[in-house]
């Protein structure tokens, strides 16, 4: 018999039925060929007067007792753990060739793994390809070694990992038993190193914004327990690969230290960098720098407009999608600096589920951005997309629910919203298992989690964190059974109050919290007055910008020697309007010469700024032509043209400025016209598109 036909049997002695499709997907042929191969097993079982493969509706089973099946793999010789589908032999060999290189031969692998050389090779194809991903090569001449980058090579763990296993299952199960892949992962990992690493990732999350998020705490886990694994093999990172980190979290790194000792391992300090610079974006504890910062907002408010456009959907109008996207992305860019990669166990629901999404997300940074961008990093992207398309559709007829979720807050939010377009829901809260004692305080009728947790008194049922067809079908199912009724919307008309109330309600949020209200709360706010017919305006709280661009604040043809003299001159006007002080323009130019020329933000135009605590008094903008175009030494987009000096004093109110400054980048000629207009009022006209 064949070696797939050898699996087949294996694996319907181990389950009731298995389907022809199932069967095709796993073991890589087509349909056809899995009916051929019954076909030769149950010719092979008629000889040995074994009652052969019956096949139902394209559903395979055997109808064999308990001796029946003993005596089937007696005769066969087979057993349970003796054939691997060929994912697991993928991931059975890579692993052997991880933990010994040069010492693991092609021929003993094919005898340990009891499959024929044609087979073997074929896998050794697809274990070739599948490492070229990651720049990564085999060499066999003296034995199978993996080599390439270290980097690369921890990357290419993860996403094996990650792509043969749940991971959440390493800290939800509390033991470390499970099937064949999950099996070979423990034993490369090592059961005791991974409880060390559980351990310190509860103690980090704790009391963070991912705590209670089980499917964060895994991939620490597990990103730190492969970390701990090429430690202990010596195989170290190039100093180049960690110089640029900037590690000043004295917590994580007194963790990473602990770790470290309690495992009696000694290791250079640009590892423990390493693992501390990878904590902290996985923690979202990174201090984003100020060129990271601008970088930042220009790319999230780009890849905002690009899919409003080429998607027709206006997500340009939620502040909370944004500061979500922004907040990822200053993470993403300093990730990307570093050359390292996140994985993502969601990649491929989220590619099959929102591909539209996903594919417009790959084209905006495959000819807008200048890098590679991984898959896990666009399917994190996707989440946020996608969590605002299934929020654009609501209904009127509701249940009140409340999702626990363990996969992280955007995760959570975008299950929420794919219920509520398809299920009449009202989500009451989104929560994490730090959170599930919340639950019996709310005013809901049932809990729609994604992991295997008591809910106590309150209905709950469990869902994947991106729902499929059947599962909605299940969802009615419970809800009949349970008996659960809709409530009825109603709206109350609410008199209309003064045009301040937005800007009075943030001054007494801040007043009694003592912080900063953060965009997504703006956004909520506003929903919350429309949603009342509150009549209010949003131009208080954020301006446009023609709403601080004022006669005063434009200088036409200013003639400077350098880039510092023409940050000097047009910030004159906000200095004499007292939005900001001297210490503001040093500031600017202090960033410039630290971080370069990041200010320069497209062909002919620069947007200087600094951190508010800089020396910001309130909101303000300036712009300045100049009258000869000046070199600030960015390649890319010099010779600077235009330049547009920013106060921000905090994470809101200054977007639908920004916005207006970044819709010039994608207009050179607009830039163009700018600098040779030779009066104010024809410049306001080209700026604004309407005299002002």
């Amino acid at each position: 018999m064949k070696d797939r036909q050898l699996l087949i049997i294996n694996e319907l002695l181990d389950k009731e039925n298995l389907s022809i499709d199932e069967l095709s997907q796993a073991l890589n042929v087509s349909s056809r060929t899995i009916r051929n191969d019954v076909d030769d097993i149950n010719r092979t079982l008629s000889d040995l007067s074994i009652t052969g493969i019956s096949n139902k509706r394209g559903q395979l089973y055997f109808c064999l007792d308990l001796d029946a099946r003993h005596s089937l793999s007696h005769s066969l010789k087979i057993s349970s753990d003796t054939f691997l589908d060929p994912r697991e032999r993928q991931l059975h060999i890579i692993i052997s060739f991880l933990k010994a290189p040069h010492q693991v031969k092609i021929y003993e692998e094919q005898k340990r793994l009891n499959i024929s050389k044609s087979t073997m090779d074929k896998d050794m194809r697809q274990v070739r390809e599948f490492l070229a991903k990651y720049s990564l090569t085999l060499d066999t001449q003296q034995g199978a070694k993996i080599e390439g980058a270290e980097r690369n090579i921890r990357t290419m763990i993860q996403q094996l990992i990650v792509e043969n296993i749940d991971i959440s299952q390493l800290t939800e199960k509390g033991s470390f038993e499970g099937s064949d892949s999950y099996q070979i992962v423990i034993d490369y990992l090592n059961p005791q190193v991974l409880k060390q690493t559980n351990k310190v990732a509860k103690e980090l999350i704790l009391g963070g914004r991912y705590e209670g998020v089980s499917a964060r705490e895994a991939q620490i886990s597990v990103l730190m327990a492969i970390w701990i694994r090429r430690l202990q093999e010596k195989q170290y990172l190039d100093d180049s690969q960690v110089s640029t980190l900037e590690i000043a979290n004295t917590r994580i790194m007194k963790s990473v230290n602990n770790l470290l000792d309690n495992l009696e391992l000694t290791v250079p300090e640009n590892e423990k960098s390493y693992m501390t610079f990878i904590l902290k974006t996985f923690l979202g504890e990174k201090e984003v720098r100020i060129d990271k910062w601008a970088e930042s907002e220009l790319l999230t408010l780009r890849l905002i407009d690009y899919m409003s456009d080429i998607e027709k959907i206006n997500y340009r109008d939620s502040e909370q999608l944004y500061e979500q996207l922004n907040s990822h992305i200053s993470a993403f860019l300093q990730r990307q600096e570093n050359h390292i990669e996140v994985f993502n166990p969601l990649t491929e629901v989220l590619k099959n589920s929102y591909a539209t999404i996903y594919q417009d997300i790959s084209a905006f940074f495959k000819s807008r951005y200048s890098k590679n961008v991984s898959a896990g990093e666009k399917a994190f992207i996707t989440v946020y997309f996608s969590t605002y398309y299934e929020e654009s559709i609501k209904e009127n007829n509701f249940y009140r629910i409340a999702v626990l979720c363990n996969y992280g807050e955007a995760t959570g939010q975008l299950l929420a919203a794919n219920i509520s377009r398809n299920m009449n829901v009202e989500v009451v809260a989104v929560l994490g298992l730090q959170d599930i004692n919340s639950l019996r305080k709310l005013n809901i009728d049932f809990v729609v989690k994604t992991i295997n947790e008591s809910t106590g008194m309150v209905p709950s049922f469990k869902m994947p964190p991106v729902p499929r067809k059947q599962d909605y079908q299940e969802l009615k199912k419970f809800i009949a059974k349970a008996d659960i009724k809709k409530h009825m919307l109603s709206l109350k008309q609410s008199p209309s109050v003064k045009k301040n109330l937005l800007k009075d309600t943030i001054s007494l949020i801040e007043s009694e919290t003592r912080k900063n209200v953060s965009a997504r709360l703006v956004d909520k706010l506003i929903e919350i007055f429309s949603e009342h017919h509150i009549e209010i305006k949003e131009r208080e709280v954020r301006p446009m910008l023609q709403d601080l661009l004022t006669d005063d604040k434009i200088q036409i043809h200013i003639t400077a020697n350098n880039w510092c003299e023409a940050i000097e001159k047009t910030s004159q006007p906000l200095i004499k309007n007292k939005s900001i002080n001297d210490d503001y323009v040093v500031a600017m130019e202090e960033s410039v010469k630290k971080f370069g020329p990041y200010i320069v933000i497209g062909p002919g135009i620069a947007l200087a700024h600094a951190r508010p605590e800089d020396g910001v008094a309130k909101l303000d903008v300036s712009v300045a032509s100049l009258a000869e175009p000046i070199e600030f030494g960015n390649k890319a987009n010099d010779p600077v043209k235009i330049i547009f000096v920013l106060s921000a004093i905090d994470s809101y109110s200054h977007l639908n400025v920004l916005k207006a400054i970044v819709d010039l980048i994608n207009k050179p000629n607009k830039i163009e016209e700018l600098f040779n207009t030779g009066d104010k009022e024809s410049f306001k006209k080209t700026l604004f598109g309407v005299e002002k």
